[in-house]
Order: C-alpha cells, then structure tokens, then sequence
C-alpha cells in the first residue's frame, strides 16, 4: 500500500471548523467528522502524493514513529475506501 497514490473522490466536500474537519459526502448524504490527524491526511490525500510520503510527512510533523503512522494512515485510508470518500489512482 505504500506506493499506492489515492485522491478525494468528487462530490465530498470538506470544511475546517476549529480542531475538527467536516466531511459531506454530496452524493449520499453522509457526515464524518474527523479529528485533527485525520484531517491532515485528507488535505495529503491529492492524487500526487503517495502514501509512503504520506506517512513521512506525519512522521515529522507529529514526532510519532514510522510504524505507527504507517498502521494509522493505513486503516484510515480503508476506512475511507470502505466509505466510497477516495479512490485509488494508482
């Protein structure tokens, strides 16, 4: 999954609101709320940026090992697979 490069899928739309990000999924209805971390990984989520430099970039902005932030960005990026808010380019 690390080379793997993702991007939003069109029809979700995102606002920042404090600490916490608001996700609209136009098409379905559908709310999420996402935390800070989660939020950083969907402005990273651009359809350039592998997943791997993804991971990097977390690694460094939060001091939190690279295993961890690999585990994290992974289940967070099949979740929002599972939930039709991304897709796969490549």
């Amino acid at each position: 999954m690390r080379e793997e490069i993702y991007r939003r899928k069109k029809g979700v739309v995102h606002r920042k609101i404090l600490d916490e990000y608001i996700l609209v999924d136009t098409r379905e209805g559908e709310v999420l709320t996402l935390n800070e971390v989660g939020g950083e990984i969907w402005d990273l989520i651009d359809g350039r940026r592998s997943v791997a430099e993804i991971i990097r970039m977390l690694v460094e902005q939060y001091e939190v090992s690279e295993e961890d932030a690999e585990g994290d960005v992974e289940e967070f990026l099949t979740q929002l697979l599972e939930a039709g808010l991304i897709e796969r380019v490549k």
